[in-house]
């Protein structure tokens, strides 16, 4: 299972990512916003050969390697909701992790 607090470390208007999307690109999976609801997600080259990687060796293995980035933005969202989005994952969302 995959614990996900919000897809995107990172959001964009789609306005704003339209004008210069390489400004976005990078370590970290960004969530293209339109009327406040995610429209897209764009990732940088790094992500996605790791996902190529995990698909390519997905069949081969019960359980992969996680990448969790704590990042400033993630953690300022934890705070705000009180911490409620990691209240709601299992133990086995934090299992299996390496880094």
């Amino acid at each position: 299972m995959i614990a996900s607090i919000e897809l995107g470390d990172v959001q964009v208007t789609l306005t704003e990512f339209e004008k210069n999307p390489g400004a976005y690109l990078g370590d970290h999976i960004v969530a293209v916003m339109d009327h406040g609801k995610p429209v897209g997600y764009a990732i940088g080259a790094d992500i996605f050969e790791h996902l190529v990687a995990l698909v390519e060796t997905g069949a081969k293995q019960t359980a992969v390697p996680g990448r969790f980035h704590l990042t400033p933005e993630l953690m300022q969202r934890i705070a705000n909701d009180d911490g409620r989005s990691i209240l709601k994952m299992s133990p086995d969302d934090f299992e299996n992790f390496s880094e």
